[in-house]
């Protein structure tokens, strides 16, 4: 016995109601909004990582530099 009716077929666009399909589509647009914020403060941390590796490259060879002289 099963409670859904048209079981295994997709509903039709037309059976929702606007607001359900409005709800849907503005969540959508906020997964996609907070998966692209994740990857850009991903990549904005590797960044900053990276040109902390540099920098601190870079001090150590200054530090070197001014002991030899």
């Amino acid at each position: 016995m099963s409670l859904m009716k048209g079981q295994g077929e997709s509903p039709s666009l037309d059976d929702l109601p606007l607001s359900t399909l409005e709800y849907d589509t503005t969540w959508l647009l906020e997964c996609q909004t907070m998966y692209e914020t994740d990857k850009t403060t991903e990549m904005l941390n590797r960044n900053a990582k990276q040109q902390a590796k540099t920098c601190n490259a870079v001090d150590t060879a200054g530090t070197e530099d001014r002991r030899e002289a």
